[in-house]
């Protein structure tokens, strides 16, 4: 499995030379089959595919995790919607390969003559960790490539969160 061009360039160094723990990571992980299906079809995530409410558009790293969980009985990842998330959530977790990892991130703009703060999150899929730091596998924003980052540095305030498909609850 040749991961180079699916790891974030700011995390490149340190996860390529580690390559070999991240494959284990990823053989082990209980959503690998899904996270290996989008290394292997790059192109997933600038297609233009339906989404859960009729709609189509191209995929998000909301829809992407929930993808890699196999909620929504979807076979591809879409462009999710901020609430989605919280109703395919088991319970608040320590940790552990497979939860979905939501972190707030806080965007700032000038609206006209105001300054606007926006709450978004980044969303992705907790792979484990790598000589004790953290790495997560996420979509790099909307259309942007699949990849695995470390979770410090790209989640601030990270929460892990069990996905209901874990125990088959979903």
């Amino acid at each position: 499995m040749n991961l180079k061009r699916n790891i974030v360039e700011k995390d490149a160094k340190f996860l390529l030379a580690n390559e070999g723990e991240l494959v284990r990571l990823i053989e082990t992980n209980p959503f690998s089959e899904r996270i290996k299906y989008l290394i292997a079809n790059p192109r997933l995530a600038v297609n233009p595919v339906p989404n859960v409410y009729g709609g189509v558009d191209i995929p998000n790293p909301l829809g992407t995790a929930l993808y890699v969980a196999g909620v929504n009985g979807l076979d591809h990842p879409y462009s999710g919607l901020d609430p989605e998330i919280w109703e395919h959530l088991q319970d608040y977790s320590n940790g552990q390969p497979g939860d979905f990892i939501i972190s707030p991130k806080r965007e700032r703009e000038v609206e006209e003559t105001r300054l606007i703060e926006r709450v978004k999150r980044h969303v992705g899929i907790y792979i484990g960790d790598v000589e004790k730091r953290q790495v997560s596998f996420s979509q790099q924003g909307k259309g942007g490539m699949f990849g695995f980052e470390l979770v410090v540095g790209t989640y601030p305030d990270p929460e892990f969160y069990r996905p209901r498909t874990i125990n088959g609850d979903d």
